[in-house]
């Protein structure tokens, strides 16, 4: 599952404790009545368990939640003393639990449990839930992770995989669709039954279904049956998600050596949904703003849609055909799958620069690794509260891991371990210790006891490489951020370092640090030497000066990634200390030659100040920023201002982003041909390339009236487009009058806002950088807290503790007893506080440690000289 909110409130009493029974489900059946129309359905469901011999079973637990059961029949369908029917007695034990009492103790042999019940549809995304899309209902299912339970009753734990069977009776006028193909249609009245194939063994958190006026397109050359399902008159988006999905299977298929495992493969795109996307097999859910048309198409967009879709879909092999034994191996399902998602997209789409994009992400989690508040990737799961456990390291650093895995093992070894877990486990349950074995089985190495230093603990180790005569001493410690304390750690560093030697060559010097320090030998000739080939290896790393100058010298003979790495170590070690602002100012002079446009955009955004010195708040400071920017960085933009036929998507990212930031630093005529731009997109929003509109808005917004927010806001209801929609909010509500506030306030207050707009114009507001505007909006959330709090889903609620976020600790601090208060604290509140308070706390730090720096640096002979060694002079 892509998870855009990795934050998750469990409605369940007793939901800490897993389900303690010999019982074992064998499959279950369901037969539902639902009509989209209607708060509620009427289903039947039968589990067929099984209790072995030796085994007595007085009472049978299992999950339940909100259902109201009216009837219940057991039945011993086989063993040795024949069949028989039992009476049972079915009771609610705390909020999501049911309890089975037989009138007599059951013994060896196969059962079959009948529950007659009747369900909730859910208003908020999750369990089975409804929503409106032109006035027509829809029902759709989010089930992971324990949200079955309030569908039917099941057990209700990714352990218990087992076949399912449905079959929905339906309005006639609608369609149902499933995680299986259907078999067998029958009319009933003015309703339809639809008979769905049983499926394979699967979780009952993978189990699917939507209802509704939905319009399916045939994607066209897949081996199995696929179609892309949208709601009503968005089919003209289903053709963005077909594109590319035939190639994406071809790819899995070849790497997983394993054909596609389920019958059909289909996409069904919702406006109302939690998250990005969900890997239901055969029956994949995402929220339909990943979808476009011909007139929001970008490279972009395309890219990020291939991406989430091989995450999904690599989900049927490493997560639906072998699943997780338990949620605490939850990070291992999906940071394999953001693998294999960023391995597909560097396969089908080269510009898309993943050999770049990888070190930007391994950045940002070294980053996090180094503060207070940062977590492991592995933890104890409360299953009330799955997503709450688990956080985005479950993705970014369990990807990074593997990424340094693959290195170490080698391309083949690597594949060979993974092909050989998945045909051992196939169909069943498995643990992060199983693959461990496959891999110590095909390669030797004991990778399990390297990675749980990563996997049980947070932090990140900081590598010091000193380059000796013909060798390399290497040093370990803690990372951490400027001003945190830490406790010291040490990891086993699989490494690989990338040098160079005399005669104009380079290659790869493996070894494996277990200590705090060690020397490697490099062998002759050495000139350079970068501690990260390829830049990959889960450490930040620090070069002596010398050293580092040599390898900045070496640039033309490391790779886009090698030298991207290098402004990883530059970034990590302004945020350490080890660096001042100046001196990253002063390196990206260095890199004025560089030519891979994708390392260009890396020097651009780790040389951005801007924010701070917003923070700052001296205009005079601020505005020869803008002109050092402006000066430094207008060559670059020259190279590239004139769109060319078929140019590359990274030539399109860097346009944009130095167009944003050239408008930003006061390029007069920039902004006056983007302030034009954006008057033309309002007058035809399909006459501007999507990608150009949030910078055309910015411009045009700036000195906006209440006439333009008017304009702009009537223009969401003209647009399809949900993207577009939020740019169009976002932006609107960025424009500084009192009036517009007001308005933007009188809108927040309608119930029915969608929640993403809802948090596309409080984004506006809190860009504004005002004061007394951000304290309306924490008073104003506080004040109609209730109001917001309902808009969303239970797994996000706890998210708005964040609201006190920025650079002032007063502001933050009068939130906190908000928050706390038991009427509005939910579980995971305290983590948030805490987590909000450290990087309030942080970005005041980095303000007050910046500022001489960067004073000095933007003196004004100091600017100059700095633009003069920039150009070279």
């Amino acid at each position: 599952m892509l998870i855009t909110t990795l934050l998750y409130l469990g409605s369940s009493a007793n939901a800490g404790d897993r389900l303690e029974t010999v019982v074992q489900p064998t499959a279950q059946d369901i037969v539902l009545a639902i009509d989209p129309a209607k708060p509620t359905f009427d289903a039947t469901t039968t589990i067929t368990f099984e209790i072995a011999p030796g085994d007595k079973v007085a009472d049978i637990p299992l999950h339940g939640e909100g259902l109201i059961v009216k009837k219940a029949s057991l039945r011993r369908t086989a063993s040795p003393t024949g069949t028989r029917n039992y009476s049972v007695k079915v009771t609610e034990e705390g909020a999501d639990r049911l309890r089975l009492a037989p009138k007599r103790t059951l013994r060896r042999g196969t059962y079959a449990l009948t529950l007659e019940y009747q369900g909730q549809l859910h208003e908020q995304s999750y369990g089975l839930y409804r929503f409106e899309h032109d006035g027509k209902p829809y029902v759709v299912s989010q089930l992971e992770a324990d949200e079955a339970r309030s569908a039917w009753p099941c057990f209700d734990e990714p352990s218990y995989k087992i076949p399912w069977t449905l079959t929905v009776q339906h309005p006639a006028d609608v369609v149902a669709i499933s995680n299986m193909p259907i078999v067998r249609t029958r009319p009933a009245g003015n309703q339809r039954v639809d008979f769905f194939a049983t499926s394979e063994p699967m979780p009952s958190y993978a189990v699917a279904l939507a209802v509704g006026p939905y319009v399916g397109t045939p994607v066209e050359g897949m081996r199995v049956p696929s179609k892309v399902w949208t709601v009503a008159g968005r089919e003209n988006i289903a053709a963005s998600a077909a594109k590319d999905l035939p190639a994406i299977v071809d790819y899995l298929e070849n790497w997983f050596g394993d054909p596609y495992p389920y019958p059909k493969l289909d996409l069904i795109g919702v406006p109302k949904f939690a998250y990005g996307a969900m890997e239901n097999p055969g029956a994949i859910v995402y929220v339909d703003s990943l979808f476009f048309d011909d007139t929001t198409a970008t490279r972009r967009r395309e890219h990020r849609l291939i991406e989430v879709s091989a995450h999904e879909v690599a989900h049927m092999w490493f997560g639906n055909l072998v699943t997780l034994d338990w949620w605490d191996d939850l990070w291992l399902n999906e940071s394999f799958a953001s693998w294999m998602g960023v391995l597909t997209l560097d396969g089908l789409r080269p510009d898309a620069r993943q050999d770049v994009s990888r070190v930007g992400r391994l950045q940002g989690m070294l980053s996090y690794d180094g503060t207070a508040e940062a977590r492991p990737v592995r933890t104890e799961v409360d299953p009330s509260a799955v997503f709450e456990t688990t956080n985005f390291a479950a993705y970014n650093k369990g990807e990074a891991l593997l990424d340094m895995t693959q290195q170490w093992l080698g391309d083949e070894a690597f594949q060979k371990s993974v092909r050989a877990y998945l045909a051992k486990y196939r169909w069943g349950n498995a643990t992060f210790g199983d693959l461990m074995q496959s891999f110590q089985q095909t390669t030797g190495k004991d990778v399990g006891s390297v990675l749980s230093g990563y996997l049980d603990r947070s932090g990140a180790p900081q590598l010091r490489v000193t380059l000796n005569d013909g060798s390399a001493s290497l040093e370990q410690a803690r990372y951490a951020q400027l001003g945190v304390e830490l406790p010291s750690q040490t990891w086993t560093l699989p490494i690989a370092l990338r040098v160079g030697r005399a005669d104009g060559t380079s290659d790869i010097v493996q070894t494996v640090l277990t200590n705090t320090t060690s020397t490697v030998d490099l062998g002759e000739n050495v000139t350079w030497v970068h501690p990260a080939a390829n830049g990959v290896g889960y450490w930040a790393w620090l070069l002596d000066e010398a050293a580092m100058s040599k390898l900045v010298d070496a640039r033309p003979q490391l790779s886009a990634a090698e030298r991207r790495s290098i402004w990883m170590s530059l970034a990590l070690g302004l945020q350490s200390g080890e660096l001042e602002a100046a001196e990253v100012l002063t390196a990206s002079g260095t890199f004025a030659d560089e030519t891979d446009l994708s390392v260009q955009r890396t020097v651009i955004n780790a040389a951005d100040m801007t924010g701070i010195l917003r923070e700052i708040g001296d205009e005079d400071l601020l505005d020869r920023w803008f002109a050092w920017q402006r000066n430094h960085f207008r060559p670059w933009f020259d190279a590239v201002e004139t769109p060319e036929e078929g140019e590359t998507a990274e030539v399109g990212q860097l346009r944009q982003r130095l167009l944003g930031m050239l408008a930003e630093a006061g390029d007069k005529k920039l902004r006056r041909s983007l302030a034009k731009l954006g008057e033309q997109f309002l007058e035809d929003p399909t006459s501007v390339a999507f990608d150009q509109i949030d910078n055309a808005l910015s411009v045009l917004t700036d000195n906006g009236d209440l006439a333009l927010f008017e304009k702009m806001v009537a223009l969401v209801d003209d647009v399809q487009d949900r993207s577009l929609k939020g740019k169009l909010l976002y932006h609107a509500a960025t424009i500084a009058s009192p009036e517009v506030h007001d308005r933007v306030f009188e809108r927040l207050l309608d119930e029915k806002l969608p929640v993403p707009q809802r948090f596309s114009l409080t984004g506006g507001l809190r860009s504004q950088d005002d004061d007394a505007l951000n304290d309306r909006l924490i008073d104003w959330t506080m004040k109609h807290y209730d109001l917001v709090a309902s808009s969303l889903p239970p797994q996000a609620r706890m998210n708005l503790a964040r609201t006190g976020w920025g650079c002032d600790l007063e502001r933050f601090e009068r939130t906190v007893p908000f928050f706390n208060d038991p009427a509005r604290k939910v579980q995971g509140t305290e983590r948030i506080l805490a987590e909000t308070r450290a990087s309030v706390e942080r970005c005041i730090r980095v303000k007050e440690t910046r500022e001489p720096s960067l004073r000095a640096f933007l003196a004004p002979e100091s600017a100059k000289r700095a633009d003069e060694r920039s150009k070279g002079g």
